[in-house]
């Protein structure tokens, strides 16, 4: 490391200049990424939601679908499919579920830690019945499978 007759900078010193900022330019990046809001639970809530509706879309076609909600192994956190129908809120238990979504056949998947969020939510072509049972709201399940039937004017759940 040395200065040339001129008081110029020699390239390894350059080298070393340009090798730090493009160090912390990484650093710097790499902190932003992993703390830029990325929520796991908000993701795999919506892709549930978007899994059910292309068995939906299926079911239009006629045949029967399946679909799956799984807890993934954390105990602490659990998913539910809960139809709305065409109401915002209804107690379950001490706690009330509220849709994020107004419509007339409300099914969302809600997520349960601390308590219960039903953010990623869609409204159906048709009510849904579960195992029979027609009523306005009700939760479907958690951690359970289904087979989903097109029954003319509603979609017919049964658990597995």
């Amino acid at each position: 490391m040395s200065i040339g007759k001129k008081g110029e900078l020699t390239d390894s010193i350059i080298g070393v200049v340009v090798c730090v900022a493009v160090v912390a330019s990484l650093l710097f990046l790499s902190f932003s990424l992993m703390s830029s809001g990325y929520d796991s639970t908000k993701e795999i809530s919506k892709s549930y939601i978007e899994r059910l509706k292309m068995e939906f879309n299926s079911l239009d076609s006629g045949g029967v679908s399946e679909f799956i909600i799984l807890n993934n192994g954390n105990e602490n956190l659990k998913f539910y499919l809960v139809y709305f129908g065409g109401v915002l809120n209804f107690k379950l238990g001490d706690k009330i579920l509220s849709s994020s979504l107004v419509g007339d056949n409300v099914l969302c998947i809600c997520s349960e830690e601390d308590s219960i969020l039903c953010n990623n939510c869609f409204n159906s072509k048709f009510p849904v019945s579960f195992n029979g049972n027609k009523s306005e709201k009700q939760v479907l399940g958690e951690d359970i499978r289904f087979e989903i039937f097109r029954r003319g004017d509603y979609y017919e759940f049964f658990s597995k």
